[in-house]
């Protein structure tokens, strides 16, 4: 079972097939951490892996809502943080960048327009 192709196929909307297919894949990955009672956390958007439910109905609900979008590293259903990768081609990256001093004056100009009483000293 490969977790990064279950993942990408339930992004899918939750009508596509693909979708629909790897809702197995996930429980079947997920029954490893049934609690004593037999339930386990729902990631469904409905959810948000707030409530234990039996496996049916977390089945249920990820077919009927679908599953979080944001859920991507599966730490409430047996994945740890080890095990995914620390970067990949699709994730953004954001560019760092540093304001200067003159930055400051000019963001602040362009917030409240130009006055006579902002007063901004460079702080040391």
């Amino acid at each position: 079972m490969d977790l990064n192709t279950i993942k990408e196929n339930l992004t899918f909307p939750i009508e596509a097939p693909q979708y629909r297919v790897e809702v197995d894949g996930f429980m079947s990955f997920a029954n490893n951490t049934l609690t004593h009672d037999g339930r386990l956390r729902c990631p469904c958007v409905k959810c948000v892996n707030n409530k234990l439910l039996n496996p049916d109905d977390v089945n249920y609900h990820l077919l009927q809502y679908g599953i979080m979008r944001n859920y991507s590293t599966w730490v409430f259903h047996g994945e740890s943080v080890d095990q995914v990768p620390t970067s990949t081609s699709t994730e953004p990256t954001v560019e760092k960048e540093t304001l200067t001093h003159m930055d400051m004056r000019q963001l602040v100009h362009d917030a409240f327009g130009h006055s006579e009483s902002i007063s901004l000293s460079k702080v040391t």
